[in-house]
């Protein structure tokens, strides 16, 4: 091991905000709770190119849920192509059954039926999911207590929560242990990896 260092006060969190703003390659954040501000810079992070990986709880706090939101966008999958002419043949015997039926035609139901079900093979199927703004994101149903932050080569273990409160040194008295050890980072991530399964 390089180096370790134990900082406990109200300079905890600005001392791993301060070491989490200068990741340069890889950022891995292990928190029970995330605030929208602490997402919102995990992701300016990985728009940097750093490799941000968050692991986290599914907790239903408002804050908490903003946090995720902020951490993910909604994306669509093309699952079956649509087909146009169907469609456009679906379409256009749903209108002629659309007339027959408002006109009281006896056999306006039909065209209507064939229309339709025409119309919905036609238009194709897309699946809607949330896509993480950063390479990796976990979010556990079982509750998730550790704080641990693999920030490039280095390990942070503490109280430190990915939390505005826990970083901004004003509202809370935090403590953290830094290590500057490349193998143990590499054996953190490995640890995590089981976990998170």
């Amino acid at each position: 091991m390089d180096a370790a260092e134990v900082v406990i006060g109200r300079e905890a969190g600005p001392s791993l905000l301060a070491k989490i703003s200068n990741a340069k390659n890889r950022l891995v954040i292990v928190s029970p709770w995330i605030s929208p501000s602490c997402a919102e810079l995990a992701v300016r992070k990985q728009q940097q190119g750093v490799d941000v990986s968050i692991l986290t709880t599914n907790d239903p706090s408002k804050s908490h849920r903003l946090a995720i939101a902020a951490l993910v966008s909604r994306a669509t999958a093309e699952i079956k192509k649509p087909k146009p002419r169907l469609l456009a043949a679906g379409l256009l015997i749903l209108l002629v059954g659309l007339y027959l039926v408002v006109s009281a035609q006896p056999l306006g139901a039909a065209p209507l039926a064939v229309g339709t079900v025409l119309a919905l093979l036609g238009r194709g199927k897309r699946q809607h999911y949330m896509k993480p703004k950063v390479a990796n994101l976990w979010i556990s149903n079982e509750f998730v207590h550790a704080k641990v932050y693999v920030i490039d080569d280095e390990v942070a273990i503490g109280s430190t929560n990915f939390t505005r409160a826990a970083l901004d040194g004003i509202t809370n008295i935090e403590a953290v242990v830094y290590l500057r050890d490349k193998d143990a980072a590499s054996e953190v991530l490995k640890e995590l990896s089981e976990v998170r399964v």
